[in-house]
Formats: C-alpha cells, sequence, structure tokens
C-alpha cells in the first residue's frame, strides 16, 4: 500500500526534539461513492488554536488543493479542479443545513479539532463539501477562505452592516482585518481597535476610516462616541454595551472553542433596545460569494496569512506559531 506524508500532533514527543509536530507516513486516501481526493497546495496553522482532540491526529483546519480522483456518482467536480477545503464538515441533511445554515449542524466538526485536518499531501473529502476556488486565487489564500474570511463574512451579515453605520471592530488579527475590510465594503464606517502600530496599520490599508489603541482603556474612553454596531472576537469587553449607540447591536465573534460569560447590564440592554447575538463559522454560500468578490477584484486576501514555511522545517514553523506575527496564519506545503 503506498504512503503519503501527514503532519500530526504530538503532544509529548519524548525524543529530545522541541516542537509537537511530526510528519508521519498514512496509507494514500482513495475516492469512494461521492467522496473526491485532493492533492493539497497550501495548508494552514493559526497561531493560539487548540490542538487536535486526540494526540496524533493531523493538523490544520484550513486548506486549498487541486482534485486527483473523483469517485462514483459525482458531479460538477473533475480532475484538475482547483478547491478549497472546508473549515467544518456538515451533515447536509438536518434542518439548519437544509435552511442554507450549515454553520450550525448539529453534527458538525473541525478539521484539525475534532477530526483529522489537511496538512498531508492528499487528503480524501465529500465531493459536496467542496468549493471551487477563483482561478486568480493563490492556494494558501484559497485556504484562507472557509475558515478565516468567511467567518468574517457571516458576522457582517449577523452584524447588518450597511452604507452610514458606525463600527468599531476590536482586534486587527487575521479575522479581525477581514472584518474590517468587509465592513468597509459593505459601506460602514470602521474604526478598529488595537494596540499593534502594524496591525493598525494594515486595517487602514484595507479600508479602515480610522485605527485606535485600547492602551488598557475601556470602549468608551477611547471611541469618541457610541457605534451602531461593535464587533469583538473572543471575550467580550466588560464596556462593550456602554460602547453601543440606542438601537446599536453587539456581534460576539467565536475564536476556537468559545467560552467565557457575558454580562449584560439589563438597564441599559432595554433602555436602549440593544441586540446581542453570536456568529460561530460560515456557510458554503459565504465562502461562494467571497471567491466571487476574489475574481471580481473587490476582495483583498493577501492579508490573511503570514509566511510560509518548508514542511520539511517543522521546528521552524512551530517556532513561528509561538512568535509575533500578528496572529496570521502560517502557511505549509504539504507536497
Amino acid at each position: 500500500m503506498s504512503e503519503i506524508r501527514a503532519i500530526v500532533h504530538i503532544a509529548t514527543p519524548g525524543d529530545g526534539r522541541p516542537g509537537h509536530l511530526r510528519a508521519v507516513g498514512r496509507p494514500a486516501p482513495t475516492a469512494g461513492p461521492g467522496e473526491a481526493v485532493v492533492e493539497v497546495h497550501a495548508a494552514l496553522l493559526t497561531p493560539g488554536s487548540p490542538p487536535p482532540r486526540e494526540d496524533g491526529s493531523v493538523v490544520g483546519a484550513d486548506g486549498a488543493g487541486v482534485v486527483t480522483q473523483v469517485g462514483p456518482g459525482v458531479v460538477g467536480l473533475a480532475v484538475g479542479d482547483a478547491v478549497a477545503l472546508p473549515a467544518l464538515l456538515t451533515c447536509r441533511a438536518c434542518a439548519a443545513c437544509r435552511a442554507g445554515r450549515a454553520n450550525l449542524c448539529p453534527s458538525r466538526r473541525r478539521p484539525g479539532r475534532d477530526v483529522d485536518g489537511w496538512v498531508a499531501e492528499r487528503v480524501v473529502v465529500r465531493a459536496d463539501q467542496l468549493v471551487s476556488t477563483a482561478a486568480t486565487v493563490p492556494p494558501p489564500l484559497a485556504a484562507s477562505v472557509p475558515g478565516i474570511v468567511a467567518p468574517a463574512f457571516n458576522a457582517l451579515k449577523r452584524a447588518g452592516v450597511g452604507p452610514g453605520v458606525s463600527v468599531a471592530v476590536v482586534g486587527a488579527d487575521a479575522l479581525g482585518l477581514h472584518l474590517t475590510q468587509l465592513a468597509a465594503l459593505a459601506g460602514g464606517e470602521v474604526t478598529t481597535l488595537d494596540d499593534r502600530h502594524e496591525a493598525r496599520e494594515r486595517a487602514a490599508d484595507l479600508g479602515a476610516d480610522r485605527t485606535l489603541p485600547l492602551d488598557g482603556r475601556s470602549l468608551p474612553e477611547v471611541l469618541d462616541e457610541p457605534v451602531d454596531r461593535l464587533l469583538v472576537r473572543g471575550e467580550v469587553p466588560a464596556s462593550a454595551l456602554e460602547a453601543l449607540a440606542p438601537g446599536g447591536r453587539l456581534v460576539i465573534v467565536a475564536v476556537g472553542d468559545q467560552r467565557g460569560e457575558v454580562s449584560l447590564p439589563t438597564d441599559l440592554l432595554v433602555r436602549h433596545e440593544l441586540d446581542v447575538v453570536g456568529a460561530d463559522g460560515a456557510t458554503p454560500q459565504d465562502v461562494v460569494e467571497l471567491f466571487d468578490l476574489a475574481a471580481e477584484g473587490r476582495l483583498v486576501l493577501h492579508t490573511a496569512v503570514g509566511s510560509t514555511y518548508p514542511v520539511a522545517d517543522l521546528v521552524a514553523a512551530e517556532t513561528a506559531l509561538t512568535g509575533t506575527d500578528a496572529g496570521l496564519p502560517i502557511v505549509l506545503d504539504p507536497r
């Protein structure tokens, strides 16, 4: 049986080498009914992401490549097609999936976390989970769309951003930068908050009307006036609702395994008729729409990823993951 190379997470290496990423051999995948084999040309690893739940599992939640085999019953997909690998694996049959909200599928699983991820020479995937990419989008950038850019797109839809709506984005990592860019594309008046000077510069390049440091201050202290929409990744600042204008909306964007509590002053919530909504992941339709925007030249993707590392130098790759590259994922080519 032929083998492929895959990169797995080992919690306790036991061999004296630093780091927890290891190259191992795995049986070469073959496509069964309704499946496709994809040769992975780029896979992403994001700083701070939790490791797979099971030791020895393949890492990587984001990937892109080229179809090398299709199984019986597959339509609309052919060998040689460039595709993005899914950031969520869903059933496509439950009520949420049928309603176009596959990100809420009760049986959804995250590659690189719940099941094997995409950092392997070739992977097998259900063909209906794949999305064709724009021909002009290189694999590392295509890989970023389902799991990084699309969740930002979904969050902006949940926020209801449009022309003249004032928006504050807390944080300018890969997700925050695309929240900024997409809010600007929607016509919002965007303020991006981040303590890192370089991150603020990137946000300004992507359309932020202004960028501000937090410097340990509360949101109302930093912002000149309340905003219509506040987008927060992960932990929610205690002053979040105070930063909203009457009728405003707080959108909490999930990051990894979302945990924590939100303190809601109910008098302010009711008196100002504020909305608090969550946003987790994205739908296949979000991904399709984003590749259309990229093909039209309206969506900038190059800020979604950081440096590229050869898969042969896993020590350097893992060192980069613990560095300070503004929270941007690194790129590995598993071939």
